[in-house]
């Protein structure tokens, strides 16, 4: 199938997710449509329609057409040459596999700007509430200022600092006054400060 109706379309990234990024579209085909909608997620499907976002690799990879009598939200999408070329090469490389796992996000740009040094944050997929709430603001924020940063899961903290390969000695565990009076009380204050003293050695 060369062409998807846009709610088949939300239905199939549904399904292709990680489902530890949280990331889900979890909204319907005409909230979409507004166009002050600003979801993450969504942005990423309009890039690929996009000639100037996706034109250092070669894309545009799909073209969104209006075709009322499709589908009731009136947006057809096709799939195009360069998309079918792009996503065999991804499905060639899947079963080449295992890999390790990359980041769920990291900063877009090739190159960092000299005030960061070699310094990269790496912030834990679980922050600001996950994919499904504020991480993603904080990862465009991040974005917009040129931070080098990757997503991951962390075992400690919810920021760390590497410079180049190496662990920096700066481990960052943010919490609301709510959340340090439950860790207090269950111990886990106590057990997440010895995980970091001994992550920095």
């Amino acid at each position: 199938v060369s062409s998807f109706p846009m709610e088949d379309l939300i239905v199939s990234i549904n399904s292709l997710l990680d489902s530890r990024a949280n990331a889900n579209l979890s909204q319907t085909a005409q909230q979409y449509l507004n166009k002050d909608n600003l979801d993450p997620g969504w942005g990423q499907v309009k890039k690929l329609c996009s000639t100037n976002a996706a034109s250092d690799l070669g894309g545009p990879f799909m073209k969104e057409r209006k075709r009322k009598s499709a589908c009731s939200s009136g947006r057809v999408f096709e799939l195009l040459d360069s998309g079918r070329s792009l996503a065999t090469k991804l499905r060639t490389l899947a079963q080449s596999g295992p890999f390790e796992p990359g980041p769920l996000r990291q900063l877009p740009d090739e190159s960092v700007d000299q005030e960061f040094g070699n310094v990269t944050m790496s912030m834990d997929f679980r922050e600001g509430g996950g994919g499904g709430r504020s991480l993603h603001k904080m990862c465009d924020q991040l974005d917009i200022r040129g931070v080098p940063y990757v997503v991951r899961e962390l075992k400690i903290a919810d920021y760390i600092f590497f410079v180049g390969e190496k662990l920096a000695p700066v481990l960052i565990e943010r919490k609301t006054a709510d959340d340090v009076a439950g860790s207090l009380h269950d111990g886990r204050w106590e057990r997440q400060q010895r995980s970091m003293r001994k992550a920095q050695y």
